[in-house]
C-alpha cells in the first residue's frame, strides 16, 4: 500500500462503544503532536469507508493482507444504501424523524422474514 492510501500514527485507544446495530464507535487519541499535513490528511478521511487496524506492536504488511473487498455503490455500503432508501421512504410516508428507528426496524424485519420464508425447513 502506498503512503497516500494509509493513515498511520501512534495512538491510544480511549473508548469503545457498541451501538444497537452491533457496530462500534472507537475513540483514539494520537500520542504525538501531528504536523499540519498529517492533520489535513486525517481530516480528509472524515466520512470515508475503510478498514481499521489496531495493534500494540508495529503493524507488518502480513498483518493486513487478505482484507475483504469493501462493497460500495455510489460510495455507500449496501447497508448504508438500504438505510438511506428507507429514510426517503419514511419521509414520503410522513413518518416523524423520532419514529424512524421503529419504521426502519419494522421494514428490515419484514425483509428478514421474507428471506426466512424462502429457506428450506430445518435450515
Amino acid at each position: 500500500m502506498s503512503e497516500s492510501t494509509v493513515f498511520q500514527v501512534p495512538g491510544t485507544m480511549q473508548d469503545v462503544r457498541l451501538t444497537r446495530h452491533r457496530s462500534a464507535i472507537v475513540k483514539v487519541e494520537t500520542q504525538e503532536e501531528m504536523p499540519d499535513a498529517l492533520i489535513s490528511r486525517l481530516a480528509s478521511l472524515t466520512g470515508k469507508d475503510g478498514f481499521f487496524t489496531f495493534s500494540v506492536e508495529n503493524i507488518k504488511p502480513e498483518d493486513i493482507m487478505g482484507l475483504p473487498a469493501m462493497p460500495k455503490i455510489d460510495g455507500k455500503t449496501p447497508s448504508q444504501r438500504l438505510r438511506a432508501v428507507l429514510w426517503v421512504l419514511a419521509k414520503q410516508q410522513e413518518i416523524q424523524d423520532e419514529k424512524f428507528e421503529e419504521f426502519y426496524n419494522k421494514k428490515v424485519n419484514y425483509c428478514i422474514e421474507m428471506f426466512k420464508a424462502e429457506l428450506e425447513p430445518g435450515s
